[in-house]
């Protein structure tokens, strides 16, 4: 059909901002830009559909709005803290803004080098202490806000664990293992270390779990059971956090200032055990397929700690290789 839109007028030379603001439960998207000519951003209407047209001297934004916010707060919202802050021209980085309750909470650069991808981080607020495994294999540890519990506690077992509770988590994962009998076809090598923002018994949780799984779970020793013939750890660590393993029963841990903490290889993300002619499948799906081609171009990832407020992910990516081929090709897969 015919387009709504009169020509934006953006000025692709200066930074393009994507931004996302989550207000009452509701995500709201953004492009902030510089305007070439500003007459001509004006022939767009203030509301045209779910998009909203905003100018503030030469910097315009669009939002992209299908909820039933009033032009008027959708003004407020943005005009209060998009117009506050302008990113300097560097045409090898790319940015990327999160605000919390209308407010800016952290600023992040995205610098593609030839062989690494660099991530700068840089928060408004400075970040607690957080419990973090001692990473092995591929280590992921972040904060999370679950925004739809009732989606995820509909998902067997899941909301046993009560994911609308947990504040953060953190996860050493070494890959998967394919069974060759049980009720299980497989099981992750991982350790898990899950954090809550209230008191939480691992016990009751288990307990639970043995009395609503249909797959036998028996205790064998303190803090040990036995699922279909695996060993599994489950064991209480603080009131509000509990660590789960497939490994190991040996618990190591640090305090870190980091919402998150990204380590190790990556290709143990895809890195399956016992697969046999099974992996033949999988390589027919074309979403693991090109995963896979794009992670075993990846050599690690590192995260270093600044301060408080700033940290910087660097994923590097083998000598050979060069990090904006790598995924250009991965995101150009899934067309």
């Amino acid at each position: 059909g015919k387009s709504n839109l009169t020509n934006l007028s953006i000025d692709y030379s200066q930074p393009v901002e994507f931004l996302q603001i989550t207000l009452n439960s509701n995500d709201l998207f953004a492009l902030k830009f510089k305007i070439v000519n500003t007459a001509i951003f004006d022939l767009n209407k203030n509301r045209r559909n779910s998009i909203v047209f905003l100018r503030k001297k030469n910097n315009g934004i669009l939002i992209f709005s299908d909820n039933n916010l009033k032009l008027k707060q959708l003004k407020n919202i943005f005009t209060r803290n998009c117009f506050r802050f302008h990113l300097k021209t560097n045409n090898q980085t790319q940015y990327v803004s999160f605000f919390k309750n209308s407010k800016l909470t952290s600023t992040n650069e995205i610098n593609i080098q030839k062989n690494t991808v660099q991530i700068h981080s840089k928060s408004t607020y400075e970040k607690a202490n957080n419990l973090i495994l001692k990473p092995k294999g591929f280590h992921l540890s972040s904060k999370i806000e679950v925004t739809n519990s009732k989606l995820l506690q509909g998902i067997p077992f899941l909301g046993i664990i009560k994911p609308e509770k947990i504040n953060f988590i953190s996860i050493n994962y070494l890959g998967l293992k394919i069974k060759d009998n049980g009720m299980i076809p497989a099981i992750p090598k991982l350790e898990m270390l899950l954090t809550y923002s209230i008191p939480l018994s691992s016990d009751n949780i288990i307990n639970k779990l043995i009395k609503d799984s249909k797959i036998e779970i028996v205790k064998s020793k303190k803090n040990t059971y036995i699922i279909d013939n695996e060993s599994i750890t489950v064991k209480q660590i603080t009131p509000k956090s509990f660590f789960i393993s497939t490994i190991s029963s040996d618990f190591s841990a640090e305090y870190l200032t980091s919402d998150l903490f990204i380590c190790g290889d990556p290709n143990k993300v895809i890195k399956i055990e016992n697969a046999g002619w099974k992996s033949l499948f999988l390589e027919m799906i074309p979403a693991y397929k090109s995963t896979q081609n794009f992670l075993k171009q990846s050599e690690k990832a590192t995260t270093i700690i600044k301060n408080r407020h700033e940290q910087d992910i660097v994923f590097h990516f083998k000598k050979d290789e060069k990090a904006i081929h790598a995924l250009l090709k991965y995101i150009l897969s899934f067309q």
